[in-house]
């Protein structure tokens, strides 16, 4: 009824401005009909009078309303305070409830981890029990998060896990992510894969130990400015870095445009060429490497033959570093030379190297990988071609392994699809991947005993197909190389008279028979010599204090 009052109103007020019109207008006319004028002032007082009728309801509804208004019902501020306080501690109860589901479902996610590294796939129970406590965990996330919205809370701060989620039961491993081989390789610039072994018993000379953990800190060699360059400075593809016309806008690349243009310490004299942009910040500081500088540092790759030049080439990166440059050294880190296989180790240090700050670098050149990798498999063309590209995608996702940016669940399903189909180019490429990561992978607790049945299942497959001798002699040699055959021990070759001395010694003597030997050892007096005899005397003393 208010609302139909108050539409009312207007056209009340209206129709009475309009009566008042034909009443001066009948005035005006009264000279020639007096009927109208005696008509036209009766329509205007009945307009009035509904006018003033219909504002007089209006208000009338108006003091209703507000009247209803002031008996409606309002907390006391004492409640609403209890009230407020009981929310928040069901606010905080909640969020530690996540964190604790967060938390198992983690320790979950790493014991399917070490299951499927082991096994090979999951079992249907541990895939049931997982996905039962994700969906549990989903639903308290988003529980949270609308109580949190309701009370213009933050969102409790969940750690993230260095394991990539198994999803249901397909056993397929872990695969690299943002957060797999960027998270984990970040947080240990040695790769995603979440591996706990000691370091002393993946690799057994200090050469390899140094090459494949010993990685140079990036953080602390290189400003952090220019670790942060904009993204938005090097958009394209990188060959018009340097070149654009926009406006920068954060002082942070100000500096680091000065810094490029001052200088690199550790890299004089390697980055030729000067600064390309053409805006200003706060002067005239160029806010992108020009692509001289870019190319400089990239035509040293296939040049990087040593661990000192592929942690040089890393830190040059670092003074050049654009969205558009990290995606052109994807590029060329996947482009290794035909017939240069010796590169990969340094490609794949340079990618450990990056990762720690740059985790878009090892996802690309992972991901990359094992795409050609699945495109590889099912092609049939049995080509010398074919073989090149094959045997070096199989050493470079190897060689990651190694350095623990490929998760090992990753490699396992590699090296199983290849020993599914064992003919062929498969048998080259598995055998590149045991031979470069397979003696690391057996030493490491966690992949151990998988290593160990992979390599029963090649060698039983190359004892039950009828492979050439070349490809025979190739699976035998891996399997070695992984898997050294015990050397039995070689006895060392002493003179006869020596032999008889320590027989007697180590043998005979014992308080019942001193006098026999004591005896015998005086007997040819003659033919012992007295170097030997105190020799093997001295041995046997300092064998007993040992013992």
């Amino acid at each position: 009824r208010l609302l139909r009052l108050r539409r009312a109103a207007p056209a009340a007020a209206a129709a009475a401005a309009g009566g008042g019109s034909s009443s001066s207008t009948s005035g005006f006319d009264s000279a020639h009909s007096s009927g109208n004028e005696d008509a036209g002032a009766g329509g205007g007082d009945g307009v009035a009078a509904a006018a003033e009728t219909a504002v007089a309801e209006l208000r009338a509804a108006h003091d209703a309303l507000q009247y209803e208004l002031a008996q409606r019902w309002v907390a006391p501020e004492a409640e609403r305070s209890a009230l407020g306080k009981a929310l928040s501690k069901a606010f905080t109860a909640a969020c530690a409830a996540l964190v604790e589901e967060h938390k198992a479902l983690a320790a979950q996610e790493r014991e399917n981890t070490r299951v499927v590294n082991n096994r090979g796939d999951l079992p249907a129970d541990m895939a049931a029990d997982y996905e039962r406590v994700r969906k549990g965990y989903e639903n308290l996330h988003r529980a949270v998060a609308s109580l949190a919205d309701a009370l213009d809370q933050p969102m409790p701060r969940l750690e993230e896990d260095a394991f990539t989620r198994l999803g249901g039961g397909s056993g397929n491993g872990s695969q690299p992510s943002g957060t797999a081989a960027g998270a984990g390789a970040a947080g240990t610039g040695a790769g995603a894969g979440g591996i706990d072994a000691q370091p002393a018993a993946v690799f057994e000379d200090l050469e390899s130990r140094m090459f494949y953990e010993s990685l140079p800190d990036i953080r602390s060699t290189v400003p952090g400015v220019l670790l942060g360059l904009a993204e938005d400075v090097g958009d394209g593809d990188g060959d018009n870095v340097g070149g654009g016309g926009g406006d920068a806008k954060q002082g942070s690349e100000t500096d680091a445009a000065n810094a490029v243009a001052v200088g690199k310490p550790g890299a004089s004299g390697n980055v030729s060429g000067g600064g390309g942009g053409s805006s200003e910040v706060n002067g005239d500081a160029d806010d992108a490497p020009a692509p001289g500088q870019i190319e400089a540092v990239l035509s040293k790759l296939p040049h990087c033959v040593s661990r000192d030049m592929c942690d040089e080439l890393s830190v040059n990166f670092c003074f050049v570093n654009t969205k558009g440059a990290r995606r052109r050294l994807v590029r060329c880190l996947l482009d290794v030379p035909r017939a240069c296989l010796q590169l990969v180790p340094f490609y794949a240090r340079i990618v450990a190297t990056l990762a720690p700050v740059f985790p878009d670098v090892p996802h690309g050149v992972i991901s990359q990988l094992e795409g050609e990798f699945q495109q590889l498999l099912t092609r049939r063309d049995a080509t010398q071609q074919t073989l090149e590209q094959r045997v070096r995608n199989a050493r470079y996702l190897a060689e990651l392994a190694k350095f623990r940016l490929l998760p090992p669940g990753s490699f396992f399903v590699a090296l199983k699809a290849l020993l599914d189909d064992f003919s062929h180019h498969n048998i080259d490429a598995a055998c590149a991947m045991v031979e470069t990561a397979g003696r690391a992978l057996i030493r490491m607790p966690e992949t151990m005993v998988r290593m160990e049945n992979m390599l029963e299942v090649m060698m039983r497959l190359k004892n039950v197909r009828n492979l050439d001798p070349r490809r025979s002699a190739q699976v035998e040699w891996a399997y070695n190389t992984v898997k050294q055959p015990h050397k039995s021990a070689v006895r060392k070759a002493r003179p006869p008279v020596q032999e008889y001395i320590r027989h007697l010694v180590l043998t005979r003597l014992s308080d019942d028979t001193l006098g026999e030997v004591a005896k015998k050892l005086l007997k040819p007096g003659q033919q012992l010599h007295g170097t030997q005899l105190n020799g093997s005397l001295c041995c046997t003393r300092l064998n007993g204090s040992l013992c």
